[in-house]
């Protein structure tokens, strides 16, 4: 019986070492499969994403030309000599006179601390429908430009004379559509 009962306890000692040893480890097998099928999930996730923005790219790529414009509205520095001289040529190209160039202010907004407005002032002349067609072509500009004022007053001028004796006015002044002092104050956007 002696035989039997060292048996017996041999057994129970390689059971006991194999669930004591061996379990273990399969446990912690079990947790790498789990953790490498998350992984798996993750990579493949992350590929799907990748995909997703190489097709939003390509996509994109059809509209670099209205992108251009959109940046180009909205410009990265409020560069202030850029709007100066875009201003004086549209005023120029308009038939407008540029007079004075007033007062500019740069503000960030604090709803949106990564947009900027530039304030700015200036003053023209000219008559009605070019002071009309500069504002037309500060409204189709690619730049966001919010008009804040226009303060229109008639422009004191000398009487122009005209050199001809013959002319038929008795003061000798000339006929034409009656000139215009303009004072605009604008509001620019940039990021």
């Amino acid at each position: 019986m002696s035989k039997s009962i060292l048996s017996a306890i041999l057994l129970i000692s390689i059971i006991g070492a194999v669930a004591f040893l061996l379990l273990p480890k399969n446990q912690e097998f079990k947790v790498l499969q789990e953790k490498l099928k998350a992984k798996k999930d993750e990579l493949q996730y992350k590929e799907q994403y990748l995909l997703s923005l190489k097709e939003a790219s390509e996509e994109l790529e059809k509209y670099k030309d209205e992108l251009a414009k959109v940046d180009s509205a909205i410009p990265s520095n409020p560069s202030l000599p850029v709007l100066f001289a875009f201003i004086q040529k549209a005023t120029q190209y308009n038939g407008l006179v540029p007079k004075n160039l007033g007062s500019f202010l740069v503000n960030i907004i604090p709803a949106s601390p990564t947009i900027k407005e530039t304030h700015l002032d200036f003053e023209v002349s000219g008559n009605y429908a070019s002071i009309k067609d500069f504002l037309h072509a500060l409204e189709k500009s690619a730049r966001l430009i919010e008009v804040e004022s226009i303060s229109l007053s008639p422009e004191t001028k000398t009487p122009t004379f005209s050199p001809s004796p013959s002319s038929s006015a008795p003061s000798g002044e000339t006929e034409k559509e009656p000139s215009l002092a303009v004072t605009f104050k604008i509001k620019v956007y940039s990021y």
